[in-house]
């Protein structure tokens, strides 16, 4: 319904005698240009196609053309529609990362779970103490090697309490992308503790088979993770982010 009130509103400052063939050559080229993002982004992007072209077919219809051969023109200049679509799509969500940031990013965390989440502040700065006094203690007395797999996995616990931590305080402030970067900082830390795992873990199990396609499975999905949450961080500091949920 909304859709059709703006394109009466739009149709109404274009010239009189446009026809059907000509609207439908527009509405063709928006729909494909705009294919895959997301519903603020395809709005918003109509709304200011639609308005370029008719501030440019009231010019050339100024210099002497007729209405058809303006918008005609006005559209031509608009060139391809995947061309364009390239260009949105880097500066707009598309609809699957505008419902991952949403999934993430459009609840605040309880009183509850806030405070839990700092008292997981507190022992990860206390088991990082830990750690580190006892993995570099001995290298530091004595010179002994040290073990940087139980060194990565450690810091690995304290890497997810600290990301849970910062994750309740982001999502309170409603800063998106920063809670889009505990993700990928979770995914981070998942990663360090596996080469612990390979090591250590395989190393006193009869059945490393399912270990090892265990690790796998989960290597491959840090990967992933790394993938969608890297590119979506990096995209949020370069486009505008819808400030309240779709419907």
């Amino acid at each position: 319904m909304i859709t059709r009130l703006r394109d009466r509103l739009w149709a109404s400052r274009l010239p009189h005698d446009f026809g059907l063939c000509e609207d439908y050559d527009l509405t063709e080229w928006l729909s494909k240009a705009t294919e895959g993002l997301c519903v603020e982004a395809r709005e918003r992007i109509e709304t200011e196609v639609r308005r370029h072209i008719a501030e440019t077919a009231a010019e050339l219809e100024a210099e002497g053309m007729s209405a058809v051969e303006a918008f005609d023109a006005a559209l031509r200049q608009l060139g391809s529609a995947k061309v364009a679509r390239r260009g949105f799509v880097r500066t707009n969500l598309t609809q699957a990362e505008y419902e991952l940031l949403m999934k993430h990013t459009a609840s605040r965390p309880d009183p509850a779970k806030a405070h839990r989440s700092e008292l997981l502040l507190g022992f990860a700065i206390l088991y990082e103490l830990w750690a580190l006094r006892f993995f570099l203690g001995p290298v530091l007395r004595s010179g002994e090697n040290i073990e940087w797999e139980s060194l990565l996995f450690a810091q690995s616990v304290v890497a997810m309490f600290l990301a849970v931590y910062l994750d309740c305080r982001f999502r309170a402030c409603g800063a998106r992308r920063k809670v889009i970067g505990t993700r990928l900082f979770s995914c981070i830390a998942w990663s360090m503790a596996l080469p612990y795992y390979f090591k250590h873990g395989l190393a006193f199990s009869e059945k490393s088979e399912g270990l090892l396609l265990t690790g796998f499975a989960v290597l491959v999905g840090i990967l992933w993770g790394l993938v969608r949450f890297g590119a979506l961080w990096w995209k949020l500091g370069r486009v505008s982010i819808p400030a309240t949920p779709e419907n």
